[in-house]
């Protein structure tokens, strides 16, 4: 896991600069190659292809965020200002929680 940053300017490759976040300060990990082909990840995939109906190659791989307490992350857009990869801007996240807290940890949408 690494401190969660944000997208920072564009270098000179055309690649974004990781900033230090200010909206969160959890951390993360990206489930990317050897993850995306274990077991239990093939299946949890799955199990999101029938709820949402749409095919895994439409996906972003997943990212695993971990908190400790007093930890946040604040109200946010996901999308860069100019988004033009081929894929365009996210238009749906699917949230899994891996927790045993009995109070905390929930995502408020306020619109």
């Amino acid at each position: 896991f690494e401190g969660s940053t944000n997208q920072g300017n564009t270098n000179e490759l055309g690649e974004k600069e990781k900033v230090v976040s200010t909206t969160r300060t959890s951390q993360n990990a990206w489930c990317i190659g050897a993850c995306e082909e274990i077991p239990e990840i093939d299946a949890i995939t799955a199990r999101i292809e029938k709820v949402t109906h749409i095919p895994r190659k439409h996906y972003e791989n997943f990212q695993i965020l971990k908190y400790q307490h007093h930890q946040f992350y604040r109200s946010h857009h996901d999308t860069a200002a100019r988004d033009t990869s081929p894929a365009g801007p996210r238009i749906m996240t699917f949230f899994l929680y891996l927790t045993d807290v009995e109070e905390g940890g929930e995502t408020y949408f306020n619109q």
